[in-house]
């Protein structure tokens, strides 16, 4: 049990620590979108914010549903409003 705690807290904290990484999340918590999308507003590279996607999506930080070929993102509303009322 600690062991998988320790794991997850690991995964959250370690997305949470980059800036361009919450500055997608920002973007998330605010409208749904494609990788494409993102890295469009976000001013990076689409191969980037999909490897950053993935950390998210691994601390249960985002979500997906796929549409087409395409995942449309979104943040996961039971945490993120939390963790950005707590990084205020």
């Amino acid at each position: 049990m600690v062991k998988e705690n320790s794991g997850f807290c690991s995964r959250f904290f370690s997305a949470l620590a980059n800036k361009s990484r919450v500055r997608i999340l920002q973007e998330l918590s605010v409208k749904s979108m494609s990788v494409n999308e993102l890295a469009s507003k976000v001013g990076i590279e689409r191969t980037l914010v999909s490897h950053y996607l993935t950390l998210l999506s691994k601390a249960e930080l985002v979500t997906y549903k796929k549409e087409g070929i395409n995942r449309i993102y979104r943040a996961n509303e039971e945490i993120v409003p939390h963790v950005f009322f707590l990084m205020q």
